[in-house]
C-alpha cells in the first residue's frame, strides 16, 4: 500500500482528497465555529469564508498534527466537489475585497429568478471589478447565462 502525499507539516499524517496540505484542513476547522465571514453555497459552486487572525493560532487536527497558524487574512474556500482550498492574503484589505466580489456574486445569483438579466449582468461587472478588466467577452459563457434564463448576446447587449 503505498503512502498518501505528505505536505511540509511536521508529523503530517498525509493528505487525500479534501486538503491538500495541514494548513488548509486548520483553517477549514476555524470555520467551523460560525465566527467567520461567509459567502456562497455548494450550489452556488462554491463557498467562501473569511478568516481574521489577530494573532497566531494554534489547532489541533483530529488524528494529525497541532498546526501554527500565524496571524494575517486568509480565504477558505470550499467547492462543489468537496475539496477545500485556503490561502493567505497580502492583507485584510485585499482578502476583503476578494469575498466581497465573490459575496456580490453570489448575492446577485441568489436574487436571480429563471429570466434575470440584470442580475447576471451584475454578476458580470462584480467579476470584471475584480479583476480590473473592461472588455466583457471573456466573462460572459453560454452556461453562466442560461443560469440567469438569458443567452450570451442579451447579456453582452446589456452590457455595451
Amino acid at each position: 500500500m503505498s503512502e498518501l502525499p505528505k505536505c511540509e507539516q511536521p508529523g503530517c499524517t498525509g493528505h487525500l482528497g479534501k486538503f491538500d496540505d495541514c494548513k488548509s484542513e486548520a483553517l477549514y476547522m476555524l470555520t467551523l465555529d460560525g465566527t467567520d465571514e461567509r459567502t456562497g453555497d455548494v450550489d452556488f459552486g462554491s463557498c467562501l469564508s473569511l478568516v481574521i487572525l489577530a494573532s497566531d493560532e494554534s489547532v489541533a487536527l483530529d488524528d494529525g498534527p497541532t498546526v501554527i497558524l500565524p496571524s494575517g487574512a486568509y480565504l477558505v474556500e470550499c467547492v462543489s466537489s468537496g475539496a477545500v482550498y485556503a490561502w493567505r492574503e497580502d492583507d485584510e484589505s485585499s482578502a476583503r475585497a476578494t469575498f466581497d466580489a465573490l459575496d456580490a456574486r453570489y448575492e446577485a445569483w441568489l436574487n436571480a429568478d429563471d429570466s434575470d438579466l440584470d442580475a447576471c449582468v451584475a454578476a458580470v461587472r462584480a467579476d470584471m471589478a475584480e479583476d480590473g478588466a473592461t472588455d466583457p467577452d471573456p466573462y460572459v459563457t453560454d452556461e453562466a447565462a442560461s443560469m440567469y434564463g438569458v443567452t450570451r448576446a442579451d447579456v453582452l447587449a446589456a452590457l455595451a
